[in-house]
């Protein structure tokens, strides 16, 4: 009888043990997955501004300030464009979300018109290759920039607010987009490219100038 109790035991104790295990593995499954509840705003955002700003690190010189300027650019649009429209999913501050919403109208705006651009220089210049010299002034400040952009949203921290995250992510995509177009104005040849290049320095100024007050009033 002894031994029939327990090997009845034995027999518990193995099932619970097999449960036990059953359990925790359900947990091990669902838990890769429950992260994607409620992400927060640095998580969906910080790896595809960092993707954009590795692109801007590795983007050969094309011979052509006029063309390097516009694609830089492009990409610095994609990457304030991306921040901007999440902070929008994840904040209820209404002078934030006057900004953004400012910082979208515009910026998918100018984010066309540099496309359009940039295809016809791209023609343009496709068919005269002589045309092509790389201005060496130009590619050393712009690393310059770059790294400092690097710099600045290594800062930022995965444990501010939403609000704050996104403003020091936006003050440094700005600054480096600022900096970039006062540099293109100096060097570029396109008058029009060059009106964007001004536009641009204006544009930035202010928005940075916005940020930087809402910034104050949330610390």
């Amino acid at each position: 009888m002894k031994k029939i109790i327990s090997f009845l035991l034995a027999i518990l104790t193995l099932l619970s043990m097999l449960l036990c295990n059953l359990s925790v593995s359900a947990t091990c499954i669902e838990n890769p997955y429950s992260q994607f509840i409620d992400d927060p705003y640095y998580e969906v955002t910080h790896d595809y501004i960092n993707g954009i700003v590795s692109k801007l690190s590795n983007l050969p010189a094309s011979g052509s300030v006029c063309i390097d300027y516009l694609g830089e650019e492009i990409l610095l649009h994609r990457a304030i464009l991306f921040a901007t429209h999440n902070i929008e999913s994840y904040s209820s501050n209404p002078e934030l979300t006057d900004i953004s919403d400012d910082i979208i109208d515009n910026y998918t705006g100018e984010l066309k018109e540099m496309r359009i651009e940039l295809s016809r220089l791209i023609d343009t210049y496709g068919k005269s290759k002589e045309q092509f010299k790389e201005d060496t002034e130009y590619i050393k400040q712009y690393k310059v920039i770059i790294d400092k952009l690097q710099k600045d949203l290594a800062a930022v921290k995965a444990s501010d607010s939403n609000e704050i995250s996104y403003i020091n992510q936006a003050i440094a995509l700005l600054q480096a987009s600022h900096d970039i177009s006062a540099l293109d104005n100096k060097c570029a040849k396109s008058e029009l490219v060059k009106e964007i290049s001004k536009n641009e320095t204006t544009n930035t100024q202010a928005y940075i100038s916005r940020l930087k007050t809402l910034q104050s009033a949330l610390k």
